[in-house]
């Protein structure tokens, strides 16, 4: 059924906070690990061109076992970032026999200043390439920082396209992700679609409108950002599916999904769910981790 009157979300001004703090400093820097692989340089290379658009450095990182293999590592990154359009705004950053995971280090780097925002190829063949893949999920479970994921089909260049896709499954922690769609709609001029996937022979009630869930949504995102918003339910059992396939069709430049970071919750905020839609996306996933409030932890135990 429609929800009545707005979500909890908007209704605390929360929402209007999540969207005017990405719009007031999107962004400040761009955090980029690199592998050494062509892949994760592609990917750098697309990130370039939105630090170039929001004018911000690129801070390139990238993980090496042993102190040793520093200085080379080093003398590798500076040789490729000077022959690039973009050196002007690099910031190399080498780091060697760390303490922690190579995920959480890479969030605590990210926490350290607001307007962060991370871009990363989830594979690698490179010497570090497992800073990429399962390391994405951990970077998640340590920092709100929002993070672009470009998937093993993704092509590894800046967002193109003409619409972005929002998906939202009636949690107010899948809701989340409206400031942060709502900010990239604005600033990279793009058609907003806020979508949910519905389980094949799920019926809905005779006096419920199929679409009545992301039409809520859709007019609370229109508040927001005073655009039009398109809203869709789809079907299907598998919901990472449905999303990249919808996305393609209409032009997406990019995926936006909130998630948890952790398995079996709700449908399309699960780590798994997010994770295999980044698997099987030919554009960027944007991934935010949601901010349980108390009660909604409390109540998840």
């Amino acid at each position: 059924m429609e929800r009545v009157g707005p979500s909890p979300l908007l209704a605390s001004g929360r929402l209007s906070v999540l969207f005017n703090q990405e719009v007031d400093v999107m962004y400040q820097r761009i955090i980029v690990p690199v592998d050494g692989s062509a892949r994760s340089w592609n990917v750098a290379d697309a990130a370039a061109e939105l630090a170039v658009r929001w004018d911000c450095p690129v801070e390139v990182v990238s993980v090496v076992r042993f102190e040793s293999a520093r200085e080379e590592t080093e003398a590798e990154i500076h040789g490729r970032i000077s022959g690039s359009s973009w050196a002007d705004r690099a910031l190399p950053l080498v780091l060697a026999g760390i303490d922690e995971s190579v995920g959480e280090y890479i969030a605590d780097i990210a926490n350290e200043q607001p307007g962060s925002l991370v871009v990363m190829s989830t594979t690698g063949h490179g010497r570090s390439a497992a800073i990429l893949g399962s390391t994405a999920e951990e970077i998640l479970r340590h920092t709100t920082t929002p993070i672009l994921l470009y998937g093993p089909v993704a092509e590894a260049a800046a967002p193109s396209g003409t619409s972005l896709v929002v998906a939202v499954d009636g949690s107010e922690l899948s809701e989340q992700a409206l400031g942060l769609a709502g900010a990239w709609v604005v600033g990279l001029d793009l058609v907003p679609w806020v979508v949910t996937v519905g389980a094949v022979g799920v019926k809905l009630p005779a006096d419920a409108a199929e679409s009545a869930g992301p039409h809520s949504v859709a007019g609370e995102l229109h508040d927001l950002i005073g655009r039009t918003v398109q809203f869709e339910t789809l079907h299907g059992n598998r919901p990472a599916t449905s999303l990249t396939e919808f996305a393609e069709s209409m032009d997406a430049a990019l995926l936006v999904e909130t998630t948890h970071a952790r398995r079996g919750f709700d449908r399309l905020v699960s780590g798994s769910v997010t994770m295999s839609t980044v698997r099987h996306s030919h554009i960027p996933v944007l991934v935010v981790r949601g901010v349980e409030s108390s009660e909604e932890a409390h109540s998840d135990h």
